[in-house]
């Protein structure tokens, strides 16, 4: 009787759970990788994509922007990078839904590609994990890796906005930066080759937007989460907005 109350109550305990949902898993992953197509297809001028390669994001970020076309293609291009790619990506699941750059690319790969002086390449990843949708940012990881990364809706080309983050990546000289943030003052310092940023006692990677940087992550500095700072350089200051 033990053993037959309790293969009851584990069917019970099944079923309830398999009422929480209204479709199969399969079913919703689906609908969700038809959300994914959806969403990445329409955005008219594309996203922003900061991309992090190493493990402990050591080679710092790098801004590409795609442009995803409803025919399995998407149009890359990359910081300092004058001639634009076309290649192949497709949405499957495994693992997850994830968005797979499938074909290879020059720019989609490089930091995945290994070679005679680096085997393990640079530790980065041309399959990525969606962790969320949503109208504007689209969140995921590095399958293999695990960084996590965004993609940003576009309100402007591609051109342009590539154009405005050479600006900043131009124009930003900072070895180390003073003021204060929230209730602390303090020095932040930067390594520009390896696109760190020391703050907080933090080495932390950031990337170049069109108004400045962007941190890999929030960072907590004087009871403040702190990850956008606008390059003002007419004054010479970093603010945090």
């Amino acid at each position: 009787m033990l053993v037959l109350g309790a293969a009851t109550l584990l069917q019970s305990c099944l079923k309830n759970q398999e009422d929480l949902f209204d479709k199969p898993s399969s079913l919703r992953m689906n609908d969700y990788l038809t959300k994914a197509q959806t969403t990445l297809t329409g955005a008219s001028n594309g996203w922003v994509f900061e991309y992090y390669p190493g493990k402990t994001q050591g080679y710092g970020g790098f801004t590409y922007t795609l442009k995803f076309n409803t025919n399995g293609t998407v149009e890359a291009c990359k910081e300092g990078v004058k001639t634009a790619e076309t290649t192949g990506y497709s949405l499957k699941s495994d693992a997850g839904p994830v968005l797979s750059f499938d074909t290879y690319s020059t720019l989609l790969h490089e930091y995945a590609t290994p070679s005679s002086g680096a085997y393990q390449a640079k530790q980065g990843d041309y399959e990525f994990v969606i962790d969320s949708i949503g109208d504007d940012v689209i969140k995921m990881h590095g399958k293999r890796i695990g960084n996590t990364m965004y993609l940003y809706k576009l309100n402007e080309s591609a051109e342009a906005y590539l154009s405005k983050v050479e600006h900043q990546r131009d124009l930003f000289w900072y070895d180390h930066t003073e003021g204060t943030i929230g209730t602390e003052t303090a020095r932040q310092t930067f390594d520009l080759g390896s696109r760190q940023m020391n703050i907080g006692g933090n080495d932390v990677a950031y990337t170049f937007t069109d108004k400045g940087i962007r941190l890999y992550q929030p960072v907590e500095v004087g009871g403040k989460s702190v990850r956008n700072f606008q390059n003002d350089d007419a004054t010479m200051q970093l603010k945090c907005v």
